[in-house]
């Protein structure tokens, strides 16, 4: 699900309606990829709103004031959590949990480096840029302007 800044910031609070349309509760966090593309929301449930249930945003729907979800409420719910409020990136560990709970393909890794010419070792391609400083001293007479 591709969304604007705008539709980031309208998130927050948001209800979040599972595919039957129930309520599951409401986002509390949205978490990006490295491209800095959103891809999970942690959801807010339970009685005071403390578990936060991770959901991904791919196949995610903006519904008028609400965001809507192609998986049921026990799956939401049951899904990885992390703690309500935390600002802490998600690691591999969690990804790998999110993804294998949702059934998801694990995201495909950065294309490899194209192919060099014969002889030169294969690896992530280079730029050298170079600079160079001259220094020295001049003189110059200091002469007030009329």
């Amino acid at each position: 699900m591709r969304l604007t800044e705008q539709q980031i910031r309208s998130l927050y609070g948001q209800d979040v309606r599972d595919r039957s349309g129930a309520r599951i509760g409401s986002v509390g966090q949205v978490w990006a990829d490295a491209a800095g593309e959103p891809t999970w929301v942690s959801v807010k449930t339970g009685t005071m709103g403390h578990h936060e249930s991770m959901a991904p945003l791919q196949s995610a729907r903006m519904q008028q004031d609400r965001l809507g979800l192609p998986y049921d409420k026990a799956t939401v719910r049951g899904a990885p959590s992390v703690e309500a409020g935390t600002d802490e990136p998600l690691d591999a560990r969690q990804l790998t949990q999110l993804y294998a709970h949702y059934q998801l393909p694990p995201p495909t890794p950065p294309a490899p480096p194209r192919q060099q010419a014969a002889g030169y070792p294969r690896g992530p391609e280079l730029t050298r840029s170079e600079e160079r400083l001259l220094v020295g001293t001049e003189n110059e007479s200091a002469r007030p302007r009329r």
